[in-house]
């Protein structure tokens, strides 16, 4: 399943939704990790993704995206 793109960021981020979830993930441009949790919400707190899907930085918005695309497919198989 493909995480849906939610919102673009000034700097070239984006945050995406996760399928099935409250939880949303947020990538804030290029160098940055992923960062899971309520990035949108007032007061919400996010943790970066330390899984090996997914973990380390991205320098481009599809290596971002793509890295989170295989770490909700290795969620879902779980």
């Amino acid at each position: 399943m493909k995480p849906k793109r939610v919102e673009p960021m000034i700097g070239g981020g984006m945050v995406w939704a996760l399928p099935g979830s409250t939880l949303e993930v947020m990538w804030a441009g290029p160098g940055s990790r992923l960062l899971i949790g309520q990035p949108r919400v007032a007061g919400g707190s996010v943790t970066s993704i330390d899984h090996p899907s997914a973990s380390g930085s991205f320098d481009t918005l599809r290596d971002a995206e793509a890295a989170l695309t295989s770490f909700v497919n290795a969620a879902s198989l779980a």
